[in-house]
């Protein structure tokens, strides 16, 4: 790794530090920058604003989500529902322990959308093409009926699991309520989907 990759870890990882315990609208640069034993200039080399920063974490985030999504979407040893269903309880388990841990995620995650949609429709397009490859799988396998346009069907899907996979909406239910809900969602789906 790179003199330069280390320095923007620590900056982020101090970031990371900072917004999970003061907050991202209580945490300046210059905090930031303290904690990393380097001027605010220096910061400035790296990251030219807090919202990089912010959004420079969210990748972090969002690229080991993508890469269970890719482990589960290639899992040959399950069926396309059993990968599908895995995608959606993974990510809202994730998302929810998250959240659990520290409520300033939701913060952070309010930012990203309302400053940088396109991220977080990038995150949503991987997560779709992911959800296409494994409706593709059930086609072709004869376990779901053959679709026109599996990745209109993913962005179908993908809009009906909104409630699983919204920070925002999960701090108003008990994880319980939500895998139930889940559950029940995904087997409606499902039932759309198998090739009777």
């Amino acid at each position: 790794m790179s003199e330069k990759q280390d320095t923007r870890d620590t900056i982020l990882d101090a970031a990371m530090k900072r917004f999970l315990h003061y907050g991202y609208a209580k945490t300046t640069m210059s905090e930031i920058a303290t904690d990393c034993d380097m001027s605010a200039g220096n910061i400035y080399r790296f990251f030219p604003s807090k919202l990089d920063i912010a959004e420079a974490m969210a990748r972090r985030f969002q690229a080991t989500i993508n890469q269970e999504f890719a482990a589960i979407a290639r899992d040959g040893n399950r069926s396309a529902s059993e990968r599908l269903k895995a995608i959606f309880n993974y990510e809202m388990e994730r998302i929810f322990s998250q959240i659990q841990d520290n409520i300033n995620v939701v913060a952070v995650v309010r930012i990203m959308t309302d400053e940088r949609p396109q991220f977080m429709e990038e995150g949503f397009a991987q997560q779709r093409m992911h959800i296409s490859a494994i409706l593709k799988d059930g086609s072709k396998s004869g376990e779901f009926v053959e679709m026109a346009d599996p990745l209109r069907t993913a962005e179908a899907i993908q809009f009906a699991m909104t409630s699983f996979t919204s920070p925002e909406m999960m701090r108003e239910s008990s994880f319980e309520v939500l895998q139930r809900n889940l559950d029940t969602t995904l087997e409606l789906l499902l039932n759309g989907l198998y090739n009777r």
